[in-house]
């Protein structure tokens, strides 16, 4: 494996070197062309300002020179890391284990180094590995849940199934690889809503959540009345006052059930059609649209309900109408 090497200047002008192999021959090494030397002549807090006098095809292109060669450096790092962990080198250097070297040593977080320490120990099984990551034909994540079902007899197919997919894509290649069994549907309460405080709790009861629910459910305990509030205001509150307590704060339930492929699709579309409605994609939100949405053409007793609404709404408006006239007519009377 050839090698090219790398200059870095360093901020006092004092030039660094660095050796990095280069695991390909498909396409030019990013540091063999002189312009893509990494120059870091300026503290890193000016760099903000030092792109903003680039242009914007500029950037793109040093993006892209910058973007190989962290592809590059990452593929030496995870060979560097394999061969660390089979001479079980940072047990020598005082660590528990490689992933507190990585975590303390090298300041990655919990989950960076999971997924490198994952895929440099496939890539010591498998050292194509290397030179995907390197070409950014395959990112940590996808190595990573890949690891347990590769071979020696499906690597290269899976692999290159894998190249360039979303997440998604990728664990449906898992479940080809390894399907797991179905499990029967399950709905479970999760925590008890609580309803608002009644007239003889307000009188001078305190209130407590219930038990087991804690401070997921969002539950608070309230105040006896004369005491001080959570906006910092002492003293009861009026009956006119409506406070954050008088909300009712509904319960939540696990759903957990097994769907096709084509319920997956149907979600999806039903998401995208309401994200300017949910921009967070909530499977709860889009689940019960769609349940409010077939109520109302199913559900007999709620067309029902909604006609009686429509009709009183109506009456009510008639009568609205009614006594603005009469007291019109009252007050043109009186007038006279």
């Amino acid at each position: 494996m050839d090698s090219v090497r790398v200059e870095l200047f360093h901020p006092a002008n004092r030039t660094l070197y660095m050796d990095l192999p280069c695991p390909t021959h498909r396409e030019p090494c990013p540091a063999q062309n002189s312009e893509l030397s990494l120059k870091a002549t300026m503290p890193p807090e000016q760099w903000l300002e030092f792109c903003a006098g680039r242009t914007t095809p500029d950037l793109f292109e040093s993006l892209r020179r910058l973007d190989r060669f962290e592809s590059w450096s990452l593929a030496a790092i995870l060979a560097h890391l394999a061969e660390l962990d089979r001479r079980r080198a940072a047990e020598e250097r005082g660590f528990p284990s490689l992933f507190a070297y990585c975590t303390r040593e090298l300041g990655c977080s919990e989950a960076e180094a999971y997924l490198r320490i994952r895929a440099a120990r496939a890539a010591i099984r498998f050292p194509r590995i290397l030179t995907m990551i390197a070409e950014r034909s395959i990112h940590l994540t996808a190595v990573a849940r890949l690891a347990p079902h590769l071979t020696s007899e499906n690597y290269r197919s899976v692999l290159d199934k894998a190249s360039r997919r979303p997440l998604d894509e990728l664990d449906r290649l898992i479940a080809t690889l390894a399907p797991l069994p179905e499990k029967r549907p399950v709905i479970r309460t999760l925590s008890v809503g609580l309803q608002p405080a009644g007239p003889a709790e307000e009188a001078g009861c305190l209130a407590l959540p219930l038990a087991g629910m804690g401070t997921a459910a969002g539950a608070r305990p309230q105040a006896a009345a004369g005491a001080p509030q959570a906006s910092g205001q002492s003293g009861p509150v009026s009956a006119g006052t409506r406070t954050q307590a008088d909300e009712p704060i509904e319960g939540r339930v696990l759903f957990h059930f097994v769907a096709s492929e084509s319920l997956r699709a149907k979600f999806n579309r039903a998401r995208d059609l309401l994200r300017h409605k949910y921009p967070h994609g909530r499977p709860e939100n889009v689940f019960d649209d769609a349940l409010e949405a077939l109520l109302d053409r199913k559900d007999l007793d709620r067309r029902i309900a909604r006609k009686r609404r429509r009709a009183l709404a109506e009456e009510s408006r008639a009568l609205a109408a009614e006594r603005s006239t009469l007291t019109a007519a009252t007050r043109a009377t009186e007038s006279r």
